[in-house]
């Protein structure tokens, strides 16, 4: 799957969950390039939509679904790969 793929999944899901930010819509290529969708990738309402808001046990605490998937995201090495690994599941 391409990164444009790939944001155009979250974007859709997110949306179909109630976000209600940004998408690019109107700069998709510049978007998908860099580190642009990472400015849509980590905010709360995006991460919120994707993962949900419920609690999860996580490094022996309980947090927030979405701040457990927020943390994973920022730790791994490529981004773009873990979101379709974790997020985009068919």
């Amino acid at each position: 799957m391409t990164k444009l793929e790939i944001f155009n999944r979250l974007i859709e899901l997110a949306k179909s969950r109630g976000y209600e930010g940004p998408d690019f819509d109107y700069e998709l290529g510049k978007a998908v390039e860099g580190t642009n969708a990472y400015s849509v990738f980590f905010r709360q309402d995006f991460s919120k939509a994707i993962w949900g808001s419920g609690d999860i046990s996580y490094n022996s605490k309980t947090m927030p679904k979405w701040q457990v998937g927020i943390t994973k995201l920022a730790l791994s090495e490529d981004k773009w790969k873990f979101l379709e690994n974790n997020v985009l599941i068919d």
